[in-house]
């Protein structure tokens, strides 16, 4: 019969501590996330660690005076010189909104009037525009969702 020394015990609940702390760590560190709604109801709602599908939403059924408002979280806390931009199928921005810092996370959400974007898209017909952030924090910027005119997207706004 084999016999634990306390020595032996020690070392194996170090490995195993050791091992624990390490794979406590992913890849894809960090709790990013943003919400972008229409009005008062909830589109998108992702979580940027998760690798989730870029959603699409679409503006078909959206009055010119709604508003698309945007809320993107660094762990947290609100973005430090934050844009939005629609870029095109090619990859070209198209239009370029800039939003003020904020320390007041409830003001600090970004808003963009319906008619804005549809007058985009009637100046990009063709195109598959996508609607991307910005910030001192995420330089490369991230596409939050794919904007459609069509009514048959995940999100469509209705």
């Amino acid at each position: 019969m084999k016999t634990f020394t306390l020595k032996s015990l020690a070392g194996s609940l170090s490995v195993i501590m050791l091992t624990s702390v390490l794979l406590s760590f992913t890849k894809n560190p960090g709790g990013d996330s943003f919400t972008i709604y229409l009005n008062d109801k909830l589109l998108v709602q992702q979580y940027v660690h998760m690798k989730e599908k870029t959603k699409t939403i679409s503006l078909h059924q959206a009055t010119a005076n709604d508003v698309l408002r945007i809320h993107y979280s660094h762990c947290g806390k609100m973005g430090i010189s934050r844009n939005l931009f629609i870029k095109d199928s090619e990859n070209k921005i198209v239009k370029t909104w800039k939003f003020e810092d904020s320390a007041d996370g409830d003001k600090g959400s970004m808003t963009v009037r319906a008619g804005e974007l549809a007058d985009v898209q009637k100046r990009n017909a063709g195109k598959k525009l996508s609607l991307v952030y910005t910030a001192e924090q995420l330089p490369d910027g991230i596409t939050l969702a794919m904007i459609t005119t069509s009514g048959n997207a995940e999100a469509s706004i209705r």
